[in-house]
Parts: structure tokens; sequence; C-alpha cells
């Protein structure tokens, strides 16, 4: 009778070690699917700010031509001169004119 109960109780602690260690594993592979999803939401999230961005620059770049292309229309030499003329302006005489170093 003494040989079946440490039998069983030799059984049970097996028993109990392999319940621990199963729980051990399921933890660790739920840990994991749990670390693996959130990897793949920050790769996603991550792709959709750099595509953000990427728009957003050539929104910047768009408009850098456009000023460009502004400025040189606004100070080109012909506009500055006509407007000068429509408020009454006049070329200077050569007396006028001083030279700077």
């Amino acid at each position: 009778m003494r040989g079946n109960l440490k039998s069983n109780q030799a059984a049970n602690v097996s028993r109990r070690a392999m319940f621990r260690i199963g729980t051990v594993l399921l933890a660790v592979l739920v840990g994991e699917l749990f670390f693996y999803t959130w990897c793949r939401v920050q790769c996603t999230q991550t792709g959709y700010a750099i595509s953000r961005e990427k728009h957003r620059r050539q929104q910047q770049l768009t408009l850098q031509r456009e000023l460009k292309t502004e400025m040189a229309r606004l100070t080109s030499p012909s506009l500055i001169e006509s407007r000068a003329r429509r408020l009454g302006m006049v070329s200077p005489h050569p007396n006028q004119m001083v030279t700077l170093p």
C-alpha cells in the first residue's frame, strides 16, 4: 500500500510539474503573439507616417517651385519699370546717378 501511495504522490508531483511547464510555455507563446502583433502594428503605422511625409515633401517642393517662379516674375526689370512708370517715376539723368564702389 505504501508503494502505491508513493507512486501516486510521484505521479501527482509529475503532473503538477508538467502542468506548470505547460502553463509557462503557453504564457510564452501568448507573449510572443502579442509582441508580434505589436511589431506589425508599429510597422504599419510607420509606413503610413512615411507615406504622409513623402506626400507633404512633394507638396512643399511644388510650393517652392511656384514661389521661385513668382519671385523671378516679380523681380524682372521690365515689370519693375512698367510699375514705376504707372506710379509716375522717370529714369534719372546721368548726373543724378551715384556709382557706389
